[in-house]
Order: structure tokens, then C-alpha cells, then sequence
């Protein structure tokens, strides 16, 4: 969770850009790295949410990954960006509303499954969201 600042903070974090469109996306930024103790592959990741952070990790180690980690992971391609705030697509292109963009239907898809793993618990497909 982010703490409540003030403005002059962001001011002088991102500069006297408005918070509006694309730039809210700069209060939310945050770099990372990942370190292993074994060799890996290393890659820069331009933009990606947090939304696909532990399907990318476990692809990225070499672990077995469920049908919905693959899901996201082709998610990730076309979506790379995709929270409640907008989403930004392969392309660069913004999007204010995920409903908004060419991917609705996918997104649409991403809201259904989703639910059924968090919500609809009798009648979650347990073999899509997790290794046995």
C-alpha cells in the first residue's frame, strides 16, 4: 500500500506533471530486482504490473507454471500494463479503461477467472490454478 504524502513530495519525485491519463502511472513505479544464487538470464523489463510478477518469476526459474499463470503470461504480451487505473498495451498505447482497449475480451476473460479463483469457491477449476 502506498502512504498518503503530499503533493510537493510527487512534485519533486515526477516533477509538475499533471497525476491525469498515462502519468498517474509514474506514482506507482517501482524498480526491482531479482537476484538468484544460480545463473539465470538476465533481462530488463520495460514495463510490466504486479499482477504478473509471480507467473513471470516462477517461468523465469524454471518452475512448472499452471494454466492460469500461462493465461497471464499471454495476458502480459498483448497487456503489459493492466491495473484499475488503465492499462497500456504492447504497443505503448493508453488506455484510461482496460474495457476501453482492443483486449476486452481477454480482460473480460481475466475478470471471470479471477472471480472463480477468489469468489466462486464451489465452483473454482483448482486444476487451473494450482500444481498438484
Amino acid at each position: 500500500h502506498q502512504p498518503s504524502v503530499e503533493s510537493v513530495f510527487y512534485d519533486g519525485l515526477i516533477g509538475n506533471r499533471t497525476m491525469e491519463g498515462e502519468n498517474i502511472f509514474l506514482k506507482y513505479q517501482t524498480p526491482f530486482i531479482i537476484w538468484a544464487n544460480y545463473d539465470i538470464r538476465e533481462t530488463t523489463i520495460d514495463r510490466m504490473s504486479a499482477n504478473y510478477l509471480s507467473a513471470w518469476m516462477m517461468k523465469e526459474a524454471g518452475m512448472k507454471i499452471t494454466p492460469y499463470q500461462q493465461f497471464l503470461l499471454d495476458l502480459r504480451k498483448k497487456l503489459p500494463v493492466l491495473t484499475a487505473m488503465g492499462c497500456i498495451d504492447k504497443d505503448g498505447n493508453y488506455y484510461e479503461s482496460p474495457e476501453e482497449s482492443p483486449y476486452v475480451d481477454m480482460v473480460k476473460e481475466y475478470e471471470i477467472l479471477q472471480y472463480n479463483n477468489l469468489r466462486d469457491t464451489k465452483n473454482m477449476v483448482e486444476s487451473f490454478f494450482y500444481l498438484e
